[in-house]
């Protein structure tokens, strides 16, 4: 009985396809991990306009309190009392204060008229305050949050794709360390088999020399 190099030591078809299942292997991978790189990408960005909406407003509340220099403070109340929508607020809060003085106070005195100036500019701060809370809720790192889960996730996954393709080289080299092995295992069991074979030949030939 004979034996070729290529049946002892698992073959080159073996090898062959061990090498095919690899390539296709890592191939698979790469086209899910780009396309997911691509949809992570599309939603990362999708929060683009969303955070620098946030950023800005965050800044516009922190000016308005002061915290960043009286020139930016000017610049947030200039726009908040230019703004015709607050402009509006503003004439309604004056209208409605005039004619509430108005109908409590006939007759008005320098106390009343004192009141009544000081009701005009508490509910002008309240206004102003409000302001103040739509920027500081607009402001809110809401789409920041988010985006940054999704480039924690987009790098958990560039993470678990380099592992998985080591994990593959691995396998592939502990495949082919295994195939070896067995080629040298089983060279050892035909030379043992052979040498055997001579021993038990030898015995006959020396039986039938005595």
């Amino acid at each position: 009985m004979s034996f070729s190099w290529g049946q002892i030591f698992g073959g080159k078809d073996s090898k062959d396809d061990l090498a095919r299942g690899k390539v296709q292997a890592d191939a698979d991978l790469k086209g899910g991990y780009d396309a997911a790189t691509g949809d992570y990408d599309q939603a990362i960005h999708g929060f683009d306009q969303r955070v620098t909406g946030e950023n800005a407003a965050n800044q516009d509340y922190l000016a308005s309190l002061g915290v960043l220099g009286p020139e930016e403070q000017a610049r947030v109340q200039g726009r908040y009392f230019g703004d015709p929508v607050q402009n509006m607020l503003m004439d309604r809060i004056t209208k409605a204060n005039t004619r509430r003085f108005t109908a409590m106070m006939p007759g008005s005195s320098g106390n009343n008229s004192g009141a009544a100036t000081q009701s005009l500019t508490n509910s002008l701060l309240e206004n102003y305050r409000n302001y103040q809370a739509s920027l500081q809720g607009a402001g809110a790192p809401t789409s920041l949050s988010a985006q940054a889960g999704l480039l924690k996730g987009k790098g958990d996954m560039s993470y678990g794709y380099g592992a998985t393709l080591a994990g593959n080289d691995i396998n592939y080299a502990k495949s082919q360390a295994d195939m070896e092995n067995t080629g040298i295992n089983n060279l050892a069991k035909i030379l043992g088999a052979g040498a055997e074979a001579a021993k038990t030949g030898s015995k006959i030939a020396a039986s039938m020399g005595a």
